[in-house]
């Protein structure tokens, strides 16, 4: 997905030119300009991890704050399976999202699914 961002009005030749590069690289094009969206394809990713043998699905929207690095988002995502696993002593354990973002941790998710 490529977004691009203009200060002029997004024109007929501009949406000729974007489906072009949309076709050519096999992604889809974003246009933004002043109070309009111009979208050729999709306006999301779906992104797939894999979180301790699980496979997770969610989308990335184009415009929302995400984590854009797997790797990272993978072990965030551990992290978080981490210091909330039932314990003897607290059974019960929760994380508070905040400024989540697409909320990839929330329970139930957001976007995901198994």
């Amino acid at each position: 997905m490529v977004t691009l961002v203009y200060h002029k009005v997004l024109s007929d030749e501009w949406r000729a030119a974007a489906e072009a590069m949309a076709a050519r690289l096999g992604v889809s094009v974003i246009g933004r300009s002043r109070k309009s969206k111009l979208v050729i394809g999709n306006d999301f990713v779906t992104e797939r991890l894999t979180v301790r043998g699980r496979e997770l699905s969610y989308k990335q929207i184009e415009g929302a704050f995400c984590q854009p690095n797997a790797g990272i988002c993978i072990s965030m995502l551990e992290w978080a399976l981490d210091v909330t696993a039932p314990t003897p002593e607290k059974p019960n354990r929760d994380l508070l999202e905040l400024y989540c973002g697409n909320g990839a941790y929330g329970k139930p998710p957001s976007f995901c699914s198994v």
